[in-house]
């Protein structure tokens, strides 16, 4: 990233907006303070794909004894599994 004058930019913004295109960034000050940072956009949300269903299929893991305790857990009676709260 570069570090241009306010008065640089004002003079060469044309010049900036090419070199924007090819993925460079510029950081503009005015006096030793920044004020502005040139970057490329976002894309917007029309823009992104939309994803598909299922894509993410097996990348999420959900062990089936989440619902059990610690195995150095002390409480009063037995664990039973059935009595567990479900969402």
């Amino acid at each position: 990233m570069s570090t241009i004058t306010l008065q640089q930019a004002q003079a060469t913004v044309s010049d900036l907006v090419h070199r924007l295109a090819s993925g460079e960034e510029d950081l503009i000050i005015d006096g030793d303070r920044p004020v502005a940072r040139r970057v490329l956009p976002v894309p917007s949300a029309e823009d992104r794909p939309i994803p598909r269903p299922g894509t993410l299929r097996g990348s999420v893991l959900s062990p089936g004894h989440l619902d059990d305790p610690p195995e150095d857990f002390r409480g009063s009676g037995e664990w039973d599994s059935s009595s567990a709260r479900t969402p």
